[in-house]
């Protein structure tokens, strides 16, 4: 079985398929959209090689898509690999929240073909369940277990950038 994505418009009681998009060979793991309908999807191989020691990459891939308007299906315009611990825990204001084992890793979209990961921040595995990362009035705040809550500009980046 193979995934897909789709769109819909709602009229009254009715739903209308206004663009759809066909996955093959690949198994969406989360998908989210953002406030404008930006669609991001991290998905993997619909199978698992029978060997990993062949060069076959069973890691998950981030795209992001966009409905093409005058079409009924979506263009891809970007496809990234991931770490196999990264999941989508959600998509806001064109950043995606990626939730690894010991934090939560934002990766800016405002060049959805070129997404590039923005701030990491140390959450503590086991208080994930703490309630996700919210963005208000230019701020993004991540709840932290014990270190409280973390906050950043969103458009401030605390990773090291090369030379």
């Amino acid at each position: 079985m193979d995934s897909a994505i789709a769109r819909l418009e709602l009229h009254e009681d009715l739903a209308y398929l206004q663009n759809y998009e066909h996955l093959p060979f690949r198994r969406v793991r989360s998908i989210g959209v953002d406030d404008g309908g930006l669609p991001v999807a991290v998905h993997g191989l619909q199978w698992q090689p029978y060997s990993y020691f062949y060069g076959t990459s069973i890691e998950p891939s981030f795209s992001v898509f966009a409905p093409r308007p005058d079409g009924d299906d979506f263009v891809e315009l970007s496809t990234t690999p991931l770490p196999t611990s990264l999941t989508l825990e959600h998509v806001e204001q064109k950043r995606a929240f990626l939730r690894t084992y010991n934090g939560l890793v934002l990766v800016d979209l405002d060049d959805p073909g070129a997404p590039r990961a923005q701030a990491f921040f140390k959450t503590w595995y086991w208080y994930h369940g703490t309630g996700p990362a919210r963005i208000v009035d230019d701020q993004v705040y991540v709840p932290a277990g014990p270190a409280g809550i973390l906050q950043l500009g969103i458009d401030e980046s605390n990773l090291l950038q090369s030379p």
